[in-house]
């Protein structure tokens, strides 16, 4: 299994603490992890507010930690290193780079907030800006067509409310009619969410709770 490492400080958390509401925001949240990625440099420890862990094997997923909170989504993009920089390409082998990820940033946002009615207008709108990187359509098809697995684990003592809304649980998927919660004993470190996710390790098991609160 390959595994990258980076550490974000307390103003690029900024763009990873947004509710996770539609396939949009995930396609944000990809591009804003690929920024970080394709320009990282490492912070400062005394502005080091979380990390983003990118592991490639079976499993391709990013976990992202801070605090209380961490959660998982597919990852469907290679990470490459060389001389201390590094290149994200998607898994059919196009090279995400910085105008690429602002042009799939800037549609994800649009298409949220109905800013664009149909493919036509799509056009329209590339075409007066000059028009779209040559790779953006087919990275954006295959972006939409990829899927995304997101869950978030959360140590929520704000809001706990018994067996509703247990101190420690896991949250899976981010629409209203899919969303559900899955409560947790104990809060589970990154690398126990890591190895449950894992396809390459034995499996963990749910158990019916036996004590009501």
């Amino acid at each position: 299994m390959t595994v990258n490492i980076f550490k974000v400080d307390q103003y690029q958390t900024e763009a990873f603490t947004k509710a996770i509401r539609s396939r949009f925001d995930i396609l944000r949240l990809w591009m804003d992890s690929i920024k970080v990625i394709i320009n990282y440099f490492p912070p400062h420890e005394a502005i080091t507010a979380a990390e983003i862990h990118i592991h490639n094997s079976r499993m391709s997923r990013l976990f992202y930690s801070s605090g209380p909170k961490t959660f998982s989504v597919a990852f469907p993009f290679r990470v490459e290193a060389d001389a201390g920089s590094f290149t994200v390409k998607t898994i059919s082998g196009i090279d995400i780079d910085s105008r690429l990820s602002s042009e799939i940033l800037l549609i994800a946002s649009l298409l949220k907030n109905n800013g664009l009615i149909n493919e036509w207008t799509l056009a329209e709108h590339f075409e007066s800006q000059g028009g779209a990187s040559n790779d953006f359509w087919p990275v954006l098809a295959e972006l939409l067509d990829a899927e995304d697995g997101y869950l978030r684990f959360d140590h929520d003592p704000d809001r706990r409310d018994g067996h509703k809304h247990p101190l420690d649980h896991a949250d899976l998927f981010y629409t209203n009619g899919a969303s559900f919660k899955i409560g947790l004993h104990k809060k589970i470190a990154l690398d126990e969410i890591i190895d449950i996710l894992n396809r390459e390790t034995d499996c963990h098991y749910l158990g019916r709770v036996t004590e009501r609160k």
